[in-house]
């Protein structure tokens, strides 16, 4: 099983910390997500998954950008 997963937090922090410890077990691409920019963070993460295949994403975090990515 493959995995795409990413904080809305913010690549490098806390939440995104805890969701590599959650997911160790698995093969998971993380992607960056920078909660400054969130509306070119949401069409870099459109792009991405778009584009590859995978058997689920797992958002860590609450917001619209991420959830409209999902």
């Amino acid at each position: 099983m493959r995995l795409i997963a990413f904080a809305t937090k913010g690549t490098g922090s806390n939440e995104e910390e805890r969701l590599r410890r959650l997911l160790s077990g698995f093969t998971t691409d993380f992607l960056p997500f920078d909660k400054k920019h969130r509306l070119g963070s949401l069409r870099r993460l459109l792009r991405e998954l778009w584009n590859r295949k995978t058997s689920l994403i797992v958002m860590e975090g609450t917001g619209v950008a991420g959830g409209i990515a999902c």
